[in-house]
């Protein structure tokens, strides 16, 4: 059997196309693997951050690792926040706040924070796009203690 160049050149470009695909598929199921490890570690804690009167049906969840200091949000319901705004994760330690970083409304995977040593709870505000050194109170969206 004979295949023309032009049948063979498709076939080669729907294999570059699987191969693609099947890579992404993999690199998916890798990062699944890593969030479960992060998971199921023993010395994770899972702090449940709920709505307050600013947005009362808004939840996060913080796993925080206190062993080794990895901090990480999962948003299950935040809404989107306006142009030039951003949510930024802070833990509260001592009555100080402290800058854990700033995330985005992505459901569908954990986000790596900066690293929290020690904390009594963690909150949430709406702030300025890149972050702000200091929480706006009147914007804190959730809250969780530890």
């Amino acid at each position: 059997m004979n295949i023309s160049s032009t049948t063979a050149d498709q076939l080669n470009a729907q294999k570059l196309n699987l191969a693609k695909e099947n890579l992404g598929i993999v690199q998916q199921l890798n990062a699944c693997h890593d969030q479960m490890d992060i998971l199921l570690s023993k010395d994770i804690k899972i702090i449940p951050l709920n709505g307050l009167p600013l947005s009362p049906d808004s939840r996060v969840i913080i796993y925080w690792n206190p062993t080794n200091k990895n901090t990480f949000v999962n948003v299950s319901n935040l809404p989107e926040p306006p142009k030039g705004k951003q949510y930024q994760l802070w833990a509260i330690d001592g009555g100080n706040s402290i800058d854990a970083g700033i995330f985005n409304t992505n459901k569908t995977s954990l986000q790596s924070m900066n690293p929290i040593s020690s904390a009594q709870a963690f909150a949430v505000t709406l702030e300025k796009e890149g972050g702000n050194s200091t929480p706006t109170m009147d914007q804190m969206y959730v809250m969780g203690k530890i």
